[in-house]
């Protein structure tokens, strides 16, 4: 993904803020994706803080 901002910049077809403002932009949109397609996925546990997850890991163990 960066590269091609990197590579506009290089040949002066993009200006440094431009690349920067476009990669920040471009990024979030696929961090986005990432977390929905994640979501998804039901056997993904979400937890809140460090003792829900020692929790979960403390019962998984010893299953």
């Amino acid at each position: 993904m960066e590269y091609s901002y990197l590579s506009r910049f290089l040949q002066d077809k993009l200006s440094k803020a431009e690349a920067l403002e476009q990669l920040k932009f471009k990024t979030h949109q696929f961090a986005k994706k990432q977390i929905a397609w994640w979501r998804k996925d039901p056997d993904i546990n979400y937890v809140k803080d460090y003792p829900q997850a020692k929790s979960l890991v403390s019962d998984f163990l010893s299953s």
